[in-house]
């Protein structure tokens, strides 16, 4: 009852409630140590918590995810490969429930709820965490591609990110994903902003030149890029619209 009826605390109240709870969380996990089963009933509830509170005003939730997010990035950072991944799976399931409100026009929370998967990838040593994050947002594009809004720019820094790595592994998930996307959801991107992020993210793949095959297609890709563009009708419109002053 604790933790259902905080859906009914002040804006100040719940913001208090989590940072308490974000530091039991943390001393239960840095208890843990290395355990294989490592102590997350904490974690658990501010999930849970994070869903019965998902609704609220967006300028309370915004403060709400100030501290969650932080905490999940200090988590997800971890050198418990088991607490990690318990992490990245609850910020996942998170995000696929947060992904199922509407993001009106001119709000960006999606961009800001992803941010840790950004910052977990580029500060993970091991090769599994980055793997894990790269088939968190693949699982989200699959499931909840058509709801993503301000969230691809996010999605694409990701996969830039990933462009960098040195494992072949990684580069060749990022890349597949990102030509998915380029196919798939290109109108999409563009519509939402995202355009820039994309050729940025191509680029870097094509700067890594540790894997030439990889670089060699994203190359091709971005060439490709100008001509996909004038057949999408996303960006047609734009060009109408502004006289071609963009």
């Amino acid at each position: 009852r604790i933790f259902t009826n905080t859906a009914n605390l002040s804006g100040d109240a719940i913001l208090h409630f989590v940072r308490a709870l974000t530091q039991v969380s943390w001393q239960e996990i840095q208890s843990s140590g290395q355990s294989d089963s490592p102590r997350t009933y904490s974690l658990q509830k501010l999930v849970e918590i994070s869903g019965y509170n998902m609704l609220r005003v967006r300028f309370e939730w915004t403060s709400i995810w100030q501290v969650l997010g932080q905490h999940f990035i200090d988590v997800g950072c971890h050198n418990n490969t088991h607490v990690v991944y318990f992490a990245l799976n609850s910020l996942r399931q998170l995000s696929m429930r947060f992904m199922e409100i509407e993001e009106l026009p001119g709000f960006k929370f999606q961009k800001d709820f992803l941010k840790p998967f950004e910052l977990i990838l580029s500060n993970a040593s091991q090769v599994a965490v980055k793997d894990m994050v790269l088939r968190c947002l693949i699982q989200m594009i699959q499931a909840r591609g058509d709801m993503i809004r301000s969230g691809w720019r996010t999605m694409l820094g990701v996969f830039t990110v990933a462009a960098r790595e040195p494992y072949e592994s990684i580069v060749n998930l990022a890349f597949d994903n990102v030509t998915q996307v380029w196919n798939d959801r290109f109108g999409v991107v563009i519509s939402q902003g995202a355009f820039a992020d994309l050729i940025v993210c191509l680029t870097e793949f094509s700067k890594n030149m540790k894997f030439q095959k990889k670089s060699l297609q994203a190359i091709e890709t971005l060439k490709s890029t100008v001509p996909k563009m004038l057949r999408t009708p996303e960006c047609s419109l734009s060009v109408k619209t502004t006289g071609g002053k963009d």
